[in-house]
Formats: structure tokens, C-alpha cells, sequence
């Protein structure tokens, strides 16, 4: 890895000499390494996923200075190897939603976090729009084996809502809203962190990857509190839409952990699978039993 970096056109980091590393156990698929615990690099994983658009990202990146929304950026850049690396400020004490427990309170901070970002104007930036048929298509053929019954019946079902969805009035997405990637400092500030798949997408998004990571779907009444702090404009179907985002999402963590585990047979990956497939059945059937309310 090269780790110099030009900060601008005439001063030159090198972050080994600068900086005692540490490598954290952060992440699937990317390396993570605190510095002298100030700083917290990342640097982009070689498992590659042919959705991940850096040039997104970077845009991003651009697009959240002085937003407050994020945690501060110091340095983005691709090394001689080609791939990308991120530095931030780390956040000593901090920890994310996934150790905060799922209350109202905590929700409403989250959904403003949310909605502060998809007000951010992408108009002018040349973020792409993502393509959830395609993306969906892609990911179920690359599966060698279905690990899980009722997939032939939840699939059909997918691909006729999406047929009938409106991706007509988009907002900048975060595409990866889980639980982890909500961090909460020391003076109790929520920011979201890790841009790798913002796109143009859905305004509901954000809010399913939300409600597949926190396990939501297993509790109604908090989900229907989640949905209704939704900028919805009086979308009486905003509930199932959203279920049938966060089952949306689930099928995309079932087939792309199927095929990371027939490639890599990393048992993290198996047990994964295994996770969204039961999610994929619980989405499912809560959209059915929706429909029959």
C-alpha cells in the first residue's frame, strides 16, 4: 500500500511514519486501522461488488462537508494498488445504534439524522440512480444453491412490486443504513458514517435497510411508530412499501452472503445467509398478514 497522501499541492503525509497502527476488527469487507487512536482508516476490501460505485462516494464525501451530518473527513484517496482509502476522525467512547436500545426517543434522532441527509441537493452532482430490478437479478444469479424453502414464491412476489413502484422522485440514499453504520459520540451526536453505495434511490430506503438491521420486523408497533416518523405527503401504502423495502434488502444480504459463502465458505458468511433468509420469511409474512388486515 502506498500511504502517502498530498493533502494539498505541497504537503505530503506518510501515515506509517506519522502514525502507530492498530488493525481493528471492524467490518466484512474492508480493513480498518486506528491511528495513535485519532484517526480511524479505511481501506477498501478486495472482496469487490460490482454496485459499489466509488465515484459516488467521493461525491458524497464533497457533498457532506460542513453538513454536520457526518464524522469529520480528513483524507480520501486511491493507493498504487488501486485501492480506495478513507480517513476520519475517531470518535473515542463512541458506539453505535447496534448498543442502544430500540426506544422512541432514540428513533426520532435517528429518522432526523435520516431526513437531514436526504435533503442534501444532488441535482448538480453526477450520483447515479440505482436500479433495484437489475441489482436484485444480478444477485440471484449468482447463486449456485437456494439455502432456504418459499424463495421461487417471495422472489415472484419482489419483482411485482417493483414493477409497480414509482422511482420517479428520488433523494440522495445512504444505500446501507445498518444499525453499525449509526454512530453515536460521547455527547450523545448521531452521525452516519460509511458512504460506499450512496446513490439516487427511494426516499423509504434508508428507513427498510434500518428496519432489516434492527430486527424491527419482529415488533409491529415499534415499526409502525418507525414508519410514521416518515416524510410520507399523505402515502396511505407507505407501511407495506416499506415492508416490502426492508424484504427488498433482505433477499439482497441472503443472495449476496450465498454467494460469499459458496466462494470464500467462511462460516460468518453461512451464518449470515442463514439470518436473512429467516428475515426474508418474517418480511414476507408480514406483508401478507398486512394485506389481509
Amino acid at each position: 500500500m502506498n500511504t502517502k497522501f498530498q493533502k494539498n499541492k505541497h504537503q505530503f503525509i506518510n501515515w506509517e511514519e506519522t502514525f502507530k497502527w492498530r488493525k481493528t476488527n471492524l467490518g466484512l469487507t474492508n480493513e480498518n486501522y486506528l491511528l495513535d487512536e485519532k484517526l480511524l482508516l479505511r481501506l477498501s476490501g478486495k472482496i469487490s461488488n460490482p454496485f459499489l460505485q466509488r465515484e459516488n462516494e467521493i461525491a458524497m464525501i464533497r457533498l457532506l462537508a460542513d453538513k454536520k451530518i457526518n464524522v469529520p473527513i480528513v483524507a480520501y484517496y486511491y493507493d498504487d494498488d488501486g485501492r480506495f482509502v478513507y480517513v476520519s476522525e475517531f470518535q473515542e467512547n463512541s458506539k453505535h445504534f447496534g448498543n442502544m436500545p430500540l426506544t422512541k426517543n432514540n428513533l426520532i434522532k435517528v429518522a432526523t439524522l435520516i431526513k437531514k441527509f436526504h435533503k442534501i441537493d444532488g441535482k448538480n452532482t453526477n450520483l447515479t440512480k440505482i436500479d433495484m430490478k437489475v441489482n436484485l437479478e444480478h444477485h440471484i444469479s449468482k447463486a449456485k444453491k437456494e439455502y432456504g424453502s418459499n424463495m421461487k414464491v417471495v422472489i415472484k412476489k419482489m419483482f411485482a412490486f417493483l414493477e409497480t413502484m414509482d422511482f420517479s422522485d428520488l433523494v440522495i440514499s445512504h444505500n446501507d443504513l445498518m444499525k453499525e453504520n449509526v454512530l453515536i459520540n460521547k455527547n450523545n451526536e448521531y452521525f452516519l458514517i460509511d458512504f460506499e453505495y450512496c446513490s439516487l434511490n427511494h426516499r423509504y430506503y434508508d428507513f427498510a435497510v434500518f428496519v432489516a438491521s434492527t430486527n424491527m420486523i419482529d415488533d409491529k408497533k415499534m415499526l409502525k411508530y418507525w414508519v410514521s416518523l416518515i416524510d410520507a405527503d399523505g402515502d396511505k401504502d407507505v407501511f407495506s412499501k416499506v415492508c416490502f423495502l426492508t424484504l427488498y434488502r433482505t433477499l439482497i444480504g441472503y443472495y449476496w452472503a450465498n454467494e460469499m459463502w459458496e466462494v470464500h465458505q467462511n462460516q460468518v458468511y453461512y451464518d449470515l445467509m442463514i439470518l436473512k433468509w429467516e428475515q426474508s420469511q418474517k418480511c414476507y409474512q408480514m406483508i401478507m398478514n398486512h394485506k389481509n388486515d
